[in-house]
Formats: C-alpha cells, sequence, structure tokens
C-alpha cells in the first residue's frame, strides 16, 4: 500500500503537466448553445435543380425535398465527422441550407466552407492539352472499328482566346460590380476560375471546356514548380491553398486577384454522350467509393463501384481513350487526372502510380467521390454572427446551478466521510480537470449534450470513492488494522468499479461508432471522463491515501457518518411480484402515452424561422416570453414551442439601430384542401392577374408531402413562361419568393366542350406542406405583440420587408435518420454489455437481467417526460438535448446494477442460503452506497433543475430527464434486476433438472472467475 509513493507521485506530476500543457495550450471550445457562433447560409445552385426536374420527370421519387434531405444528411456526416463540434445542418426553405457552429478559429471556419464547397456535381470528361497523361497532347479517339480518329488541339491558341475574353469583359465587371455591390456578375460576363467553352471558326464547340484545377491541387502543382520556370503551373513562390481559394472566390465575384494562382486545363466532354438530352457520366453512377490497396505492390489505391445499368456504357467510353486522362471534375473544378490504362466497367481502381497515394491523397480522392454522389450544389450566400442560442439569461443559470450542485457534493462528501471525503474532493476536482483538458486537446466542443456526460461522469467517479469508503468501513469494521483497511477496501472495490466503467465504456464505444451527430458526442465526452474517472479513483486517491498513512497524518481509524445500518434486512426480492407487476404496467402505460402523443420538439419537426428587427432594449427570453404567450381564440397555446436567437449584427433603417432576432416557431401542420388553396390563392391572383381563370382545389401526395396546385388561365402560355412567372414572383409585402423551386408540367384539358372555351391552358405544380404556413396570421400576432418597436413606413404603418426581413420554414435541425441510428445504436450497446457481462461473469443471465433493467429505465423515463411535457407542468418536448440525457440514463443504470451484480458475485462463495436470499443479502448490503451516489447525483440535477423551472430552456428539459433516470435507475437495480436475475436463475435449474426447492448457488464453487467486491 505505502511502496512506490515517490513513483506515484512523479506519475501524477506527469499527467497534471500534461493536464496543463493542455489547457494552456489550447481553447475551450463552447458550443453555439453555450457561446454563440456563426451561421453559414448556403443556396442551392439553380442548374441542380433543373437537373433535378428533368430526373423528376423521368423517376416520380426524385423529389427536391428528398434531395436536400439526402444533402443535408451526407453533410451532417461530412462536416461533423467526430460528433462533437456542435455543427448543425438543416433544410431552410425548398433550396437553402443552414449551418450553425460555435465559434470557431478561422481556420476551423475556412475548413468546413471547403468541405460545404466539395459537396455536389462529379462529371469523368477526358482531359487534354497538358491535363493529358500522355506527353502527346492530341486528343485519338479508338473508334468502334478500330479506326482512330485525332482531333486538331493547339493549346496556346485555347489559351490565347481564353485570355482575350477575359481582358474584353474586365472593364464590364469592373462596372457592374461597381453599380451592384455584394451580388455576383451574370453568366454572360466571363470571369477567371469560371468554366469557358471554346469557340471555333465562330461556332461553339462546347465539348471542349475550360476548367480551373481545385484550390488543393492547384496549391500542390503551383508549389511543385517553383523551381521550373517553364511550367504552366509557375508563379515564381509558394502558395498555400487558401490563397488560391481566395483566389477563385474574388475571380468568380469579379473582384481584384492574383491571375497567377487561377490554374486550369481543357477536358473533352464527348457529344455522344453529354451532348443535349445525354446524362454523360456523373457521380449518380457511381456507387461505394472507398479506400484500398493494390493487391499487387500493397501501395494504397482508391476504388469505386459503377452502377450496374451503367457499365456496358462505362466499358465502351474508357476502352475508347485508354491511354488517356479521365478527370474527376468536382463542382466544375478539376480534382484528379488519372489515366485510363485498359476499358472499365464494373469496378474501378485508382492508382497513385509510384509508389502510390499518399493517405492524405487517399482520403482527397474519396472525399471527391463520396461528394459527388449528391444531387445538389450548395453555394455560400451569408455569413451571420449569432449569441448563445439558450439565451445569456439560461447559460448562467446553468452555470451557477453547476457550481451550486459541486458545492452540494463537495459539503455533502467532507460532512459524510470526513478525511475520506476530502480525498474524494481532490479526486472529484482533478477528475474534471483532466477531462476538460482532455476535451480541449481533441478540441472538442462543449455543448449541453456534452454537459450530460459531465454529469454522468461527476456521478460515477462519486460512486466510484463510495464504493471505496463503504468497503473501507466494514473492514475497519472487522476489526482489521486501519492500513490493512484502506488496502483491502481498495483492492475488493477496485473490480467492481472497473466492471461499472467498463460496461459503460463498451456502451459509449458502441454508440460513437454507431450514433451520429450529438448521440457522438456524448459518446465522447464519455469516454474521457470514464478514463479520468479511473486514473483519480483507484490511482490518485490510493497514491493520497497511501501518502497520508505512511506519514502518519491518518492514525487510528477513519471517522465516517452512517445512515443506513450495518445489520439491514429489509425483504427486497419478497416485493418482488408486486414491483415487477407495477412496472410492466408502468411500461404499457409509458409506450401507450408515447405513441398517443407528439412528443418531439423543434429538433425533430422543424418549423418556420421569422428573423424579426426590433428598435430598443430586448432580449431572447423576453422576446421568447411574448412570442410563447400568444394564445388562440380556443385559449390554446398559438406556438407550441418558441426558440429564440440574436444575431450580433444589427440592422440600420432610416437611421436608427434594430437589433436582429431569429424566432423558430413549431408550426407542424396538416392542412385541408381548402386550407392549402387559400394559403397560395392570393400569390396566384397577384401573379397572373386577370389572366388566372381560377385554380383547381388542390390534391396531397401522402408519400411526399407535398399539395398539387392546377391552375387554369384563360389565354394560351408556354410552359417555361409559366414557370418563370411562378419561380420569380416576389411576395411584394416581404420581399421573399414563395414558389421559386416549384416544377410546372403541362396538363391536359378535359374534353367537356365548354370548359376548353372557358380555359385555354392549364398547369401543375407541387408545393410542400411546410411551406404552406399561414405566414399573414404568423406576422399579425408578432405585430400586435411587437408593433412599438417595429421599423415603420412614411405613414406609420409597419414595413414588413424592413421588419421581418425573412420568413421561412427549417427542416429538422437533425440528420434524417439519427432517430433510427439512435435505436440501432441502444440495440447494439445493449448486445455488447449482455457480451461482456457474460464474459464476467461466466453467466449470461446477469447480462440480460441488466439489458432489461436498461430497457425499463429508457422506456418508463420516456413515459413520465412526454406525460409531464404534455400536461405543461415541465417544458420537456424531445430534441438533441434530452437524447443525450436518455443515453445518461443508460450509463447510470448500468453501473448502478453492475454494482450490486459484482456484490452478488461475490458473496455466492461466501454467503450461505438460497440464491434469493444471496440477492437479497447483497440489496441490503449496497444500499447504503445505492443511495448515497443517487442522492449526490440527484443533488446536482435537482439545483440545475430547479434554477432553471419554468425558462421553458433546454436546461430545464435535461435536468427534469436526469432527475427520472436517477430515481428509475436506483429503483431498477433493486426491484428489476434483481427479481429477473432471480427468475433467469431459477430457469436455469429447472432446465438442469436440480429439483423443486432452489438450491443453486449455495456455498464455494458455485460461479467460476475471481472473486469480486463492492
Amino acid at each position: 500500500m505505502t511502496d512506490k509513493i515517490l513513483f506515484r507521485w512523479l506519475v501524477i506530476c506527469a499527467v497534471v503537466l500534461c493536464a496543463a500543457w493542455s489547457i494552456t495550450s489550447n481553447d475551450f471550445q463552447q458550443g453555439i448553445d453555450l457561446r454563440g457562433g456563426v451561421t453559414l447560409s448556403y443556396e442551392i445552385d439553380r442548374d441542380s435543380i433543373q437537373e433535378l426536374r428533368e430526373a423528376q420527370a423521368a423517376d416520380s421519387t426524385q423529389t427536391l425535398e428528398g434531395a436536400l434531405n439526402d444533402t443535408v444528411r451526407v453533410i451532417s456526416t461530412r462536416i461533423n465527422s467526430m460528433g462533437v463540434n456542435g455543427l448543425t445542418p438543416r433544410a431552410e426553405g425548398t433550396r437553402r441550407i443552414l449551418i450553425q457552429a460555435p465559434t470557431l478559429s478561422e481556420d476551423q471556419l475556412e475548413e468546413i466552407k471547403r468541405r460545404m464547397v466539395q459537396l455536389g456535381k462529379l462529371e469523368f470528361p477526358v482531359g487534354i492539352g497538358r491535363l493529358k497523361s500522355q506527353q502527346d497532347p492530341r486528343l485519338r479517339i479508338t473508334n468502334a472499328d478500330g479506326t482512330d480518329t485525332t482531333i486538331p488541339f493547339n493549346e496556346a491558341e485555347f489559351d490565347k482566346q481564353r485570355a482575350d475574353r477575359i481582358a474584353q469583359d474586365a472593364p464590364k465587371i469592373a462596372e457592374w460590380v461597381a453599380a451592384n455591390p455584394g451580388q455576383i456578375p451574370p453568366p454572360e460576363l466571363y470571369r477567371a476560375g469560371d468554366a469557358y467553352l471554346y469557340v471555333h471558326e465562330g461556332q461553339e464547340r462546347p465539348e471542349i471546356v475550360w476548367k480551373p484545377w481545385s484550390a488543393g491541387e492547384a496549391a500542390r502543382l503551383i508549389n511543385n514548380a517553383v523551381d521550373s520556370p517553364a511550367s504552366p503551373y509557375h508563379v515564381g513562390r509558394s502558395v498555400t491553398q487558401s490563397e488560391v481559394q481566395d483566389a477563385l472566390i474574388a475571380a468568380r465575384a469579379g473582384k481584384p486577384h492574383d491571375d497567377k494562382l487561377i490554374v486550369g486545363g481543357w477536358l473533352y466532354y464527348d457529344p455522344d454522350l453529354y451532348g443535349e438530352g445525354l446524362r454523360g457520366f456523373t457521380g449518380r453512377d457511381i456507387s461505394n467509393p472507398r479506400r484500398s490497396r493494390d493487391p499487387d505492390t500493397g501501395s494504397l489505391t482508391v476504388v469505386y463501384d459503377v452502377n450496374e445499368d451503367r457499365q456496358g456504357d462505362f466499358e465502351d467510353y474508357t476502352d475508347s481513350y485508354i491511354n488517356h486522362s479521365m478527370c474527376l471534375v468536382l463542382n466544375d473544378e478539376v480534382w484528379s487526372n488519372p489515366n485510363i490504362q485498359s476499358a472499365l466497367s464494373d469496378v474501378v481502381q485508382i492508382t497513385g502510380g509510384n509508389p502510390g497515394f499518399t493517405q492524405e491523397e487517399q482520403s482527397y480522392l474519396v472525399d471527391c467521390l463520396q461528394s459527388g454522389s449528391l444531387k445538389l450544389r450548395p453555394t455560400l450566400q451569408s455569413e451571420e454572427n449569432v449569441d448563445a442560442t439558450l439565451g445569456k439569461e439560461a447559460v448562467d443559470r446553468g452555470v451557477l446551478a453547476t457550481i451550486l450542485g459541486g458545492v452540494l457534493v463537495v459539503v455533502f462528501m467532507i460532512f459524510y466521510y470526513r478525511v475520506s471525503g476530502v480525498v474524494a474532493v481532490i479526486a472529484l476536482l482533478l477528475n474534471l480537470g483532466l477531462m476538460v483538458a482532455m476535451l480541449m486537446l481533441f478540441q472538442a466542443v462543449i455543448t449541453l449534450p456534452g454537459i450530460a456526460g459531465i454529469i454522468l461522469t461527476i456521478g460515477m467517479s462519486v460512486d466510484a470513492n463510495i464504493l471505496i469508503f463503504e468497503r473501507i468501513r466494514e473492514e475497519l469494521a472487522k476489526g482489521k488494522a486501519l492500513i490493512a483497511s484502506v488496502q483491502s477496501g481498495f483492492d475488493r472495490a477496485f473490480v467492481t468499479i472497473i466492471d461499472a466503467n467498463l460496461t459503460t465504456m463498451i456502451t459509449a464505444v458502441i454508440l460513437y461508432q454507431y450514433g451520429v451527430g450529438p448521440i457522438k458526442g456524448f459518446a465522447v465526452t464519455l469516454m474521457a471522463g470514464i478514463a479520468c474517472a479511473l486514473f483519480t479513483a483507484l490511482f490518485v486517491a490510493k497514491t493520497i491515501f497511501a501518502t497520508a498513512l505512511g506519514r502518519e497524518w491518518i492514525t487510528g481509524t477513519l471517522k465516517m457518518t452512517r445512515w443506513v445500518r450495518p445489520d439491514l434486512r429489509l425483504d427486497f426480492v419478497g416485493k418482488a411480484k408486486k414491483t415487477v407487476m407495477g412496472s410492466a404496467v408502468g411500461i404499457v402505460a409509458a409506450l401507450a402515452i408515447f405513441f398517443g402523443s407528439d412528443p418531439y420538439g423543434l429538433d425533430f419537426t422543424g418549423g418556420t424561422i421569422v428573423r424579426i428587427s426590433l428598435e430598443g432594449e430586448a432580449t431572447t427570453e423576453s422576446i421568447k416570453e411574448k412570442v410563447s404567450a400568444i394564445k388562440k381564440d380556443d385559449g390554446a397555446t398559438f406556438f407550441p414551442q418558441v426558440q429564440v436567437t440574436k444575431l450580433i449584427d444589427v440592422r440600420e433603417v432610416d437611421g436608427k439601430t434594430y437589433n436582429q432576432f431569429d424566432v423558430h416557431l413549431q408550426t407542424v401542420q396538416s392542412l385541408t384542401p381548402a386550407e392549402a388553396l387559400g394559403r397560395v390563392n392570393s400569390d396566384l391572383e397577384t401573379i397572373f392577374d386577370d389572366r388566372l381563370h381560377s385554380v383547381e382545389e388542390p390534391t396531397k401526395n401522402a408519400r411526399t408531402n407535398e399539395w398539387s396546385f392546377v391552375v387554369r388561365l384563360k389565354d394560351p402560355a408556354s410552359t417555361d413562361s409559366v414557370s418563370t412567372d411562378i419561380n420569380t414572383y416576389v411576395d411584394p409585402e416581404l420581399g421573399g419568393r414563395p414558389f421559386e423551386t416549384v416544377r410546372v408540367l403541362p396538363v391536359s384539358p378535359e374534353e367537356d366542350p365548354e370548359t376548353l372555351v372557358q380555359t385555354a391552358s392549364l398547369y401543375r405544380f407541387d408545393v410542400n406542406e411546410k411551406a404552406l404556413v399561414n405566414k399573414d396570421e404568423i406576422l399579425s400576432q408578432f405585430v400586435q405583440v411587437f408593433n412599438a418597436q417595429l421599423p415603420k413606413k412614411a405613414d406609420g404603418t409597419v414595413s414588413y420587408a424592413e421588419s421581418f426581413p425573412k420568413l421561412t420554414f427549417v427542416g429538422p435541425n437533425v440528420v434524417a435518420d439519427l432517430k433510427t441510428q439512435a435505436i440501432v445504436a441502444i440495440i447494439l450497446s445493449l448486445i455488447a454489455l449482455i457480451l461482456y457481462i457474460w464474459f464476467r461473469f461466466k453467466e449470461i443471465k446477469y447480462g440480460f437481467a441488466a439489458a432489461i433493467a436498461v430497457f425499463h429505465d429508457v422506456i418508463i423515463a420516456l413515459g413520465v417526460v412526454v406525460l409531464f411535457n404534455a400536461s405543461g407542468l415541465v417544458h420537456v418536448p424531445i430534441n438533441l438535448p434530452i437524447i443525450a440525457g436518455f443515453l445518461t440514463i443508460i450509463g447510470y443504470s448500468l453501473n448502478d446494477t453492475i454494482v450490486l451484480f459484482d456484490r452478488v458475485r461475490e458473496n455466492l462463495g461466501n454467503v450461505k442460503g438460497t440464491f434469493a436470499e444471496v440477492v437479497n443479502q447483497s440489496i441490503n448490503q449496497t444500499l447504503a452506497r445505492t443511495l448515497l451516489t443517487s442522492l449526490t447525483t440527484f443533488a446536482v440535477v435537482l439545483v440545475l433543475f430547479s434554477l432553471n423551472y419554468g425558462a421553458e430552456s433546454p436546461i430545464e428539459g435535461i435536468a427534469f430527464t436526469l432527475m427520472i433516470g436517477v430515481l428509475v435507475g436506483t429503483y431498477s437495480s433493486i426491484f428489476i434486476a434483481s427479481p429477473m436475475v432471480i427468475w433467469l436463475h431459477g430457469r436455469e435449474e429447472q432446465a438442469k433438472g436440480a429439483g423443486k426447492g432452489d438450491r443453486g448457488g449455495v456455498g464455494k464453487g458455485s460461479l467460476t472467475g475471481a472473486p469480486a467486491g463492492s
């Protein structure tokens, strides 16, 4: 116990110094909910929307909303691969994507933007000139009959024509930009960085196109050519990827830039594949891009599959261009130009030559191929700084509650365990410091779900110390000497602490591996916390005790308060039948409550964002309070859920300053045909005026959630003109375009001659139900509440355009498959739990019993949470933080149950009696630890809940969820897990033909494996 003290302290000092270095060398990353951050708004490229519309004509399952959701899902995976960065992409309206990011460094923010522009259209044209892999710059095409066709190509001539066009349009672009600040020049004015179609003898040759290298590849080529003045990529100095990216962005915007940094080459788009009406080869024609190795050389390669329906065409295509480069062109930028060595059909392998790709180059190409399979291309439109989404008051209350909860734990531990409590407090504080250092080292962003993981870690850290101290108390009661009691206490608690924490660690690993978004973030925080908790409880606390005992700072005995008698013999098992039956009824009731209500919050349902400009004093809390108080005629709440975010930047109107807020409203709706018609009728009347004959009652597609409207016009009109009229219509009051992405189709008229006389043209277009919010009704309510603070027109009436610069529906704040992924992750973690406990306890019944207890806790807590939210007693809709709360319940329940089972395992070799009696005695022996751990954890979350109750903030919801979790976790370990393991044991004995009595588990030798303690 007291040996190697110096070595132990050297280890502790080394760990503390590393933690101090991490804390001083890295910034503490807080999520956008706690500190604020930036909102990036991306708009979907109109060309990609048009391509999707064309695909819709051939395949009705290709919906714009589906493609937008797919894009959001892939973006979420790509930009938040660690799951701890607090990045939340979501769909906004019908052609925009919002990304909320915490306050990050400039480099981190630029990396997000870089990854975003990787997402889009991928093409596979042939490279010519400097993009051709062979020395011969000519393009030789092998025809089907084996003959060759050579297309003449003079790269210098082509480059000169493009340079002349740049010089010709440069003055016009400068004039246009000066007259239209902040806007992109029209496409007819050519700028460097954009694709250029070569014109030959007055005729366009669209099959030969110049396109730039991607910023990363351009920087590599330029840097490789620093010492090669003859190279077309020579600029005389080294450059960074950011410099090239900035030059490309500036050039495309018509702004000054270094034209030497924009390098590219010429591509050949085979007219037999890429001609008008032909689909060519794009990212949609490939699947499963992946990292691989060359089976012969072992070098790194990239492999992808060609979709079965295009394999024949792809083989013919590549057979025609052997020894040419087949370029990977993503978003009109060349990413790579690998050489075609043979005809390709089903599987394509890209090698990196000799010695092959580096890992960075391999990842670069996989990113390109994965990104190119998306149907929609996003482009950055705006970047806005926002305040903490929780609101300053909520964050301040959360900080205060955390401090008070921590003080309560410190006071209690010192009061109850005296000197031992001081050791526990030192270990706890060091645990928190090490966990913060580890999270800072990994640049993990702390969000509200992460705080849930920290709270669970605090509970487990305190629990480990309580386990040790209660064991020391038991050893002292046996009359052992102090040093022997401390040694034995640590030894006996060791296995239990390891088992309890390892089961939780396994769960965290599964959640990280198979979870998404906040599930990953929670798992990372939890894994870091467990590692630190084990170190501080089993190493640091033991070292402190050993030092104090060795130097005789502690002598005699350790005084501790006792609230639970050591001879307690309550009959918990005897009440098992009633408790199990009650829990079964509770589970059924919980499921009925859940499926019979609408429990999901804004993160899962989406809603409507209204941006409001307010003069004078206003806070997120005051706005939320006023909007939440708006009632319908029947007294019901107008907006079930409201979230408010303050924008940092202010708005100037007529010399006055207005603060801007984004008010996120839950506007989930199910319209009748008449209501849907009423939402669009006035706009259509404005668009077509006296040309409009009528609009038929719409029909709804239940699968796509879209309403189909048929418009009758009095005069004939082309489909394109009607589409233009509808898509370009701007709301005269709000300034937005309500129909900016609808696809207009002609409809065959009825056979009724009278109808044909009245109506010459019929057209159909579809609108998603989410977009049909009653804007007039929403804004009229806002005007009534905030009228005095809104911008006014000259006549004193409210200026809607200035007061509400944005009003649009937004999709859920989660990836589409989050709920499915969460369920999969939880199921896999329960399976892993069963297998681990089977391995450690040598009997599978313990694993099944623990899994059933976890399932019970989650379902019961879910029912209670939904019930209290539906009744209005607590604001706890199921949002992302609540998901983290349920994951915390799993960890807490596991920890509690494993402690009990470890004591059962130990007692089976030492205590006489039936298996049920052994289990009941084990419950009584560990009751003090169970109650004390529950009390300390419950105290922390109770303070958190009390200070936030009534504020309708996510902190209120997650604190309430954790309170319920502590209660049901404590209950289930005693009244669910224990009866279940007894019942399973009885089934085993029956299967063995053990007779009528329960004699299993008596005496030594009934369970193999090392003895354990709690």
